[in-house]
């Protein structure tokens, strides 16, 4: 689940990239990220990890320099 800091309401992100991989609860962490209203782009399922995010990054940045 997102860390309690997000969930206290203490922290309110402009944008999340939600691609965690295989830990416990990963589907649901990822369902209540898509249920926050917080735009973002989350990896449906169990698939994900730090090369997802890297690359959705820098396809990011690569838009951004068209």
């Amino acid at each position: 689940m997102p860390s309690g800091i997000w969930m206290a309401g203490d922290f309110s992100p402009a944008f999340v990239i939600g691609v965690p991989v295989g830990f416990v609860n990963v589907v649901q962490s990822k369902e209540l990220i898509m249920s926050t209203g917080v735009p973002h782009i989350v990896a449906r399922g169990r698939k994900g990890g730090s090369n997802v995010a890297a690359a959705i990054v820098n396809a990011l940045l690569y838009m951004l320099t068209r």
